[in-house]
């Protein structure tokens, strides 16, 4: 604890984000049978890295985020060949409160709890936007 609060500190690789191809962010899209007016504007889809890549992608209602229903071999394809490991699904409820979903087919999976590698990554992307110091 920390002023009352609960802090957790995490020691990764260096971590980078990066953007992602229109066509693949389509794919991705398709897969999840998400529009593009179900992502979050203000939180933009980028490849987010700390010793695995992690597609992250917004959603724009919690609602979007609780459906997840996807085509497994279509997203475990285009997953393989952008060499990520995760699809990083979140729904922002407040300035600092995220929830986090992680599709992974790659691993057989439909879901994935986080991992560290995955929690780092969305570390560095909310880093890169501003939202965390």
């Amino acid at each position: 604890r920390e002023g009352g609060a609960l802090r957790a500190t995490l020691t990764s690789v260096a971590p980078h984000v990066e953007e992602v191809a229109e066509a693949d962010l389509t794919e991705a899209l398709a897969a999840l049978d998400w529009a593009a007016g179900d992502l979050d504007p203000a939180l933009p889809p980028r490849i987010a890295y700390a010793g695995a890549r992690h597609l992250v992608l917004a959603a724009a209602t919690r609602e979007r985020l609780a459906e997840l229903d996807y085509d497994f071999a279509r997203l475990e394809a285009l997953m393989r060949r952008l060499d990520l490991t995760t699809l990083q699904l979140v729904w922002r409820e407040g300035p600092e409160v995220f929830h986090v979903r992680d599709s992974f087919p790659v691993g057989g999976v439909v879901e994935d709890s986080a991992t560290g590698a995955a929690a780092a990554a969305f570390g560095a992307y909310a880093r890169e936007l501003g939202l965390v110091p």
